[in-house]
């Protein structure tokens, strides 16, 4: 082990915990989520890249099943201009039971559900917002990215 950390399946553990568990547990110790750094999320080897690199790594969620629940949070960013935040933020909130049936269907993984739920708990504001879809859509272009490496 190097300084607390283990190379495993392409991403980093640290004493055991995946990438996907420090971020759930980086989301829980936020008021809200603006307070993450854009930087945070985008960087090299930053939260979208190593969550994407895991998911794809492990095979954990299929692309339909990411661009479903992208594509449904891109229609909340796009009528955005037509309503207000609180019709938005009740939209978003919304998608958690639909997620929580993928979950029990079996065809997205737990720990989606959680990172997402975790995300979409700490939506307050607009800003809270324009940081989740950024959040999506960088998850979404390195999972298309690390699958396409896997051969998927």
């Amino acid at each position: 082990m190097n300084g607390g950390f283990e190379k495993s399946k392409g991403f980093r553990k640290s004493r055991g915990k995946t990438k996907v568990g420090e971020f759930k547990d980086r989301i829980g110790g936020l008021k809200k989520l603006s307070d993450l750094e854009l930087e945070e999320i985008v960087k090299e080897n930053g939260w979208a890249e190593e969550i994407a690199r895991e998911w794809s790594g492990e095979d954990k969620i299929k692309m339909a099943q990411l661009r479903k629940f992208f594509d449904e949070v891109m229609r909340y960013k796009r009528e955005r201009k037509d309503k207000n935040f609180d019709e938005i933020r009740t939209g978003i909130l919304a998608l958690r039971p639909n997620l929580a049936f993928a979950v029990g269907r079996g065809v997205i993984p737990r720990d989606f559900y959680e990172v997402m739920d975790k995300c979409m708990g700490k939506i307050k504001d607009l800003s809270d917002f324009e940081v989740f879809i950024k959040l999506l859509e960088a998850i979404v272009g390195y999972y298309k990215y690390y699958s396409m490496k896997h051969g998927r």
